[in-house]
């Protein structure tokens, strides 16, 4: 006790000759080391797991599968499974949102200017050699009418054709009836009709035939109505047969040319509506249909001409004007777009404008309506199906070709969360369409899924960075001697019908691999289908523990494969997938198939061979927990 009193006075005197400031940091010093040994304590006594300590990860979903028998079925045998305790879980800040079906709309916005519609432009050119005697048109932008005068020209060949029609239409009448009378028909016939090549009209041929005396200049009428764009020759120019003079555009309808980008291509369909403003007439919106999306992209913008009929009646629109417009697409499953206004409707492939209600005919070029249903519209019939699966954008998490959700797990007592490898579509809007991987009602996490990743990655379990798990540090390990480095996994031991079942897929990846060499695109689809039935039939019931476990992961990614396999439509997507599969079928192999299973010596040698049957090679029956 007089040491204890000693030590207590050195103390006491120690602490009144420090200031101020030195005794609030040795007091926040001391208060510090006060709690890291208390929890190293605490950390030391056996907790339920149904009550972990505040602010930790609880490992009890971890560890619901190990051991034959252990668990509550497949769902939660998942390496990719974390659970947190309510209060870690609010620290968090995890936010979920429900996989749900529904349309979702797409703005698709675009750039471009106005254009001459190609099919409202006529050249006037000179239909006989000659010389321009008169340009009744003589300056660019008038607009004409059609059948105006614009050419009037003096030819020799011209003249010389009045000649001969004047000559046989005498001789004719010289004739009279008869067979001669006949041939001289004939003969005023093929003058007419030189003359009418020679391009003057019938009342033109007619009046020369009641003067009986040729004319010396030939007027050159307007085919159509429009706007006189070029002019190409002066008065007293010699023009050869077939030598323009005049372009002229008819401006009551134009096109929009616009540029898309590639991403969003599968969004547009012939016939959408497509809205635009100019810089012109702020406020005022035109509209028009997709009449052609140009099948080739630009090398150097990565960009597709789309081009829109829009009538123009007033000529507010002017060529060369710049345009922003939009197309608001509403999706529905496999990409097909919804537009009330098409459903159920036909329409012609050259003329988009021309929407008809039931079959029949183009009233402009006479061509076969289609129904839109064939253009990659929805039927008016759509069902409940045809709504995409979708999630918020914010859920995946996307590193090069991944995609990662991590799924709220239902009726757990503590949050609990499952990171899942998911067959992403493209995105619309604020969504991501789900191709495979998610169901209808599940809850994904839309804030804090990379907190979770952090969190799995460091329990050296498969994540986004970590496909196969391992490299995250420390934390909790499996058994199996835990994660090698580099993410490999210890092999474990399997039963000899597994094996069978697991060679019959590897017989069916050959079958694949046959096909992808071949390049032919069909053969590759349909060896990608008869993959996804031969996983089909691999049971997962052969398995237990640590095995299980693998297996399931590995199931799902290959499943992701077959999805994108059995829809691949060019070579190059499919030799991608296909290596993304071999990497998958490797790790099958090492995983799973690389360890023989023991012989079995004596009947006790069985039991434990059994017991231990979905075990590591190395690993004993419990988990290790490495701090």
């Amino acid at each position: 006790m007089p040491s204890s009193n000693s030590a207590s006075r050195r103390l006491a005197a120690l602490w009144a000759g420090l200031s101020g400031k030195a005794r609030l940091v040795a007091a926040v010093v001391l208060f510090a080391l006060g709690y890291l040994v208390g929890n190293w304590f605490a950390a030391g006594e056996e907790q339920p797991p149904e009550q972990p300590g505040p602010g930790k990860t609880s490992h009890s979903g971890a560890h619901a599968g190990h051991g034959a028998g252990g668990g509550t079925g497949p769902m939660s045998m998942s390496m990719r499974r974390i659970t947190f305790t309510p209060e870690a879980a609010a620290l968090m800040n995890i936010e979920t949102a429900r996989v749900q079906r529904r349309y979702v709309t797409n703005v698709v916005r675009l750039v471009g200017k106005v254009d001459y519609d190609e099919t409202r432009l006529k050249y006037i050119t000179a239909w006989v050699p000659g010389r321009l005697d008169r340009l009744f048109v003589d300056f660019t932008g008038v607009e004409v009418a059609k059948g105006d005068h614009l050419v009037l020209i003096y030819s020799e060949e011209l003249y010389s054709a009045q000649q001969e029609l004047i000559q046989a239409v005498r001789s004719a009448r010289q004739l009279g009836g008869g067979s001669l009378g006949n041939v001289g028909n004939n003969l005023v016939r093929a003058a007419r009709e030189k003359l009418r090549l020679l391009g003057l009209t019938d009342e033109q041929i007619r009046q020369i035939e009641q003067r009986g005396e040729p004319v010396t200049h030939l007027t050159i009428y307007s085919p159509i109505g429009g706007t006189v764009i070029e002019k190409l020759r002066q008065e007293g120019d010699r023009v050869r047969l077939g030598d323009r003079i005049y372009t002229v555009a008819d401006l009551s309808q134009v096109w929009v040319k616009m540029d898309a980008y590639e991403s969003d291509l599968v969004w547009l369909r012939y016939g959408q509506e497509v809205r635009f403003t100019t810089e012109a007439y702020p406020g005022e919106v035109f509209r028009g249909r997709i009449a052609f999306i140009d099948p080739v992209l630009d090398k150097k913008t990565r960009t597709a001409k789309v081009r829109v009929n829009v009538p123009n009646e007033h000529g507010k629109l002017k060529p060369e004007m710049f345009v922003h417009g939009e197309i608001r697409a509403l999706i529905a499953s496999g990409g097909r777009v919804l537009d009330p206004e098409l459903s159920g409707k036909w329409i012609c492939k050259m003329h988009p404008e021309v929407i008809e209600p039931k079959p029949g005919k183009c009233r402009i070029c006479g061509m076969t309506l289609v129904s839109t249903e064939e253009l990659g519209y929805v039927a008016p019939t759509a069902s409940e199906a045809d709504k995409p699966l979708v999630i918020p954008v914010s859920a995946p998490l996307i590193t090069g070709k991944r995609a990662i959700v991590y799924v709220k797990v239902p009726d757990a007592p503590a949050p609990t969360f499952e990171g899942r490898e998911i067959v992403l579509g493209p995105r619309a809007g604020d969504y991501y369409l789900v191709r495979h991987g998610l169901k209808e009602g599940e809850l994904v996490v839309t804030r804090g899924n990379f907190t979770l990743d952090s969190e799995v990655q460091i329990q050296a379990k498969p994540s986004m960075m970590t496909p196969e798990g391992g490299g995250g540090g420390g934390g909790h390990h499996h058994g199996g001697g835990g994660p090698k480095k580099g993410g490999a996994t210890a092999a474990v031991f399997v039963s000899e019908e597994f094996r069978r079942e697991a060679q019959a897929l590897l017989e069916t990846y050959e079958v694949v691999r046959e096909a992808v060499r071949s390049g032919n695109m069909e053969r590759i689809r349909a060896a990608f289908w008869l993959f996804g039935a031969t996983l089909e039939d691999v049971h997962s019931e052969l398995l237990q523990g640590h095995a299980l476990m693998l297996w399931l992961d590995l199931r799902m990614m290959l499943r992701n494969d077959v999805v994108l396999g059995r829809e691949v439509k060019q070579l190059h997507d499919a030799r991608r997938i296909f290596k993304q599969l071999t990497e998958h079928i490797d790790r099958l192999r090492r995983q799973l198939l690389a360890v023989p299973r023991p012989k079995q010596k004596s009947g006790q040698d069985g039991k434990d061979a059994h017991q231990n049957h979905g075990s590591s090679q190395s690993a004993p029956a419990q988990d290790k927990h490495e701090h």
